[in-house]
């Protein structure tokens, strides 16, 4: 397989699916989607509500839309291809 190259394409947020976007590192999202931790710290860096300041929290498998095992992990070799 072929590396691409990452894009600067603009995307908008359908806001009754999304309500904002958080950041977290790469290894760290890996772990717990192969159940290696429980939690994992996220820092919100988009939210729909510009009237309250960017948090940080702790999150676990439960905060994610459900998905098979399979499919996790095959987001988390997608994702290590991209990079």
């Amino acid at each position: 397989m072929r590396k691409k190259e990452n894009s600067n394409e603009t995307f908008e947020l359908q806001l009754e699916e999304v309500s904002g976007i958080v950041t977290v590192e790469f290894e760290e999202l890996a772990a717990l989607f192969k159940k290696e931790k429980e939690r994992i710290e996220v820092d919100e860096i988009i939210h729909q509500s510009t009237s309250r300041p960017p948090f940080s929290k702790w999150i676990g498998l439960k905060d994610f839309v459900p998905h098979s095992q399979a499919y996790l992990e095959e987001i988390i070799e997608r994702i290590r291809w991209a990079l």
